[in-house]
């Protein structure tokens, strides 16, 4: 047997079913290439981007830009978010962890 339950789409992520109205995919947190490299062994973001869609579509440009570079080990993921550091240098900060230890223990 069958069966369809009556739903319909209404604009700006909303969707309304059995009476009831739920909504998602209204969060304006703006999406973001999220790129981890194991060499150099860093964390870069690339975007904004209004929608996964305009994400994947220049994803392949920002990758080639890293290969372009030698970066080794590359993954990615596509992501909102409001990063407060565009690019991150993993060793540079264990570097500075390490000379502010050196610097306290004197």
């Amino acid at each position: 047997m069958k069966f369809s339950i009556p739903y319909f789409w209404i604009p700006n992520g909303l969707i309304s079913f059995l009476g009831f109205t739920f909504s998602f995919g209204v969060d304006n947190t703006p999406w973001w290439i999220e790129v981890y490299t194991t060499y150099p062994k860093c964390l870069y973001y690339f975007g904004p981007f209004d929608s996964v869609r305009e994400a994947r579509e220049h994803r392949a440009g920002f990758i080639e830009d890293l290969l372009s570079e030698n970066a080794q080990g590359i993954q990615w993921e596509i992501k909102q978010a409001q990063p407060q550091v565009l690019t991150v240098f993993e060793e540079e900060e264990t570097v500075k962890l390490l000379e502010t230890a050196d610097l306290i223990s004197q």
